[in-house]
């Protein structure tokens, strides 16, 4: 497993998408930055930004979050992170 996660930027073009992560916690981890760095997003937009995505495991990982607390869904169907910001240790993500 790799130590950081590269993140979808909202910005990308469609020859700049980034792969989509393998593993449920990679892609929570791209997720919950995505939105940490776009501000209020639809789960359209994140999912234009990444390779070999879909919608609904975006939705899916997005509910997630705003049940855990790290994310909150707003009224036009976009969300915004909450919390602290995550930031990698190793491979272990830490709050700081």
């Amino acid at each position: 497993m790799s130590s950081s996660v590269r993140l979808p930027s909202t910005t990308r073009t469609v020859a700049e998408k980034l792969p989509w992560p393998k593993t449920l916690a990679e892609q929570a981890q791209a997720v919950r930055a995505a939105l940490a760095a776009a501000g209020p997003v639809d789960v359209a937009t994140l999912a234009k930004n990444s390779r070999g995505t879909k919608m609904d495991r975006i939705e899916d990982i997005l509910k997630t979050l705003a049940r855990l607390g790290q994310a909150r869904g707003l009224a036009d169907n976009r969300y915004v992170a909450l919390g602290v910001p995550i930031t990698c240790f190793g491979s272990f993500p830490m709050h700081g």
